[in-house]
């Protein structure tokens, strides 16, 4: 699972930030037009949130890239990337430092939970190293 997840990372193209929409009140159908567009990577970016309603909506994101099968990214928290079971944490200069994320993730010692599972987040976290054939890396916001 986590090779998949790496693998759909390397081969990403085009990487979304959005808020919840709520002056359109059409989340859903928009997380549904944009992932179907071609949007390998989704991030919810609203800052100021309080965890709980962070991973009401991120459950929101992670049914829409899980009908789509594209990735799902939270921005600076691990502790709610690990909740919402997302593939990719997003880490600014000025966010928890990239071992510290690395060190709070689970190990693995038995096979991944299901697919439905809300609670581990075997993406990568930290930087890419560029692959031999190199393509532009996907656009962070």
């Amino acid at each position: 699972m986590a090779d998949d997840v790496r693998t759909r990372l390397a081969d990403a193209r085009l990487y979304l930030c959005t808020d919840a929409r709520r002056s359109r009140g059409d989340l859903v159908p928009f997380l549904d037009a944009v992932l179907g567009a071609g949007v390998d990577i989704i991030q919810l970016r609203e800052k100021g949130l309080e965890a709980g309603e962070e991973l009401r909506l991120l459950g929101v994101f992670a049914d829409a890239c899980r009908r789509h099968g594209r990735l799902l990214a939270v921005n600076d928290r691990a502790d709610v990337a690990l909740a919402a079971g997302a593939d990719v944490l997003h880490l600014g200069q000025d966010d928890l430092p990239v071992p510290v994320a690395r060190a709070a993730r689970p190990r693995r010692t038995r096979p991944p939970p299901s697919p439905a599972s809300t609670t581990s987040a075997p993406g990568r976290y930290g930087p890419r190293r560029p692959s031999r054939d190199a393509r532009p890396p996907a656009r962070a916001c």
